[in-house]
């Protein structure tokens, strides 16, 4: 015997889970989309998150010199 106990789940189960999966991707994705929206980030706007994150990371390698 491995010492593994495996214990059955009461019927429906597994569908909640299944539903708590799919909420805890699409909650997170609502929110950024409320929030592009709300700000005017694409496709909202003609605004881009990338460039924002780009210059800020980006900018410390270049100032101090390390490329690699």
């Amino acid at each position: 015997m491995s010492g593994i106990v495996k214990l059955k789940s009461p019927a429906g189960s597994t569908q909640k889970h299944n539903y708590s999966l799919l909420a805890a991707f699409f909650f997170p994705v609502l929110v950024c989309c409320i929030g592009f929206a709300a700000t005017g980030v694409f496709p909202f706007g003609s605004r881009s998150a990338l460039i924002i994150d780009g210059s800020k990371t980006a900018s410390g390698i270049y100032t101090e010199g390390k490329f690699g």
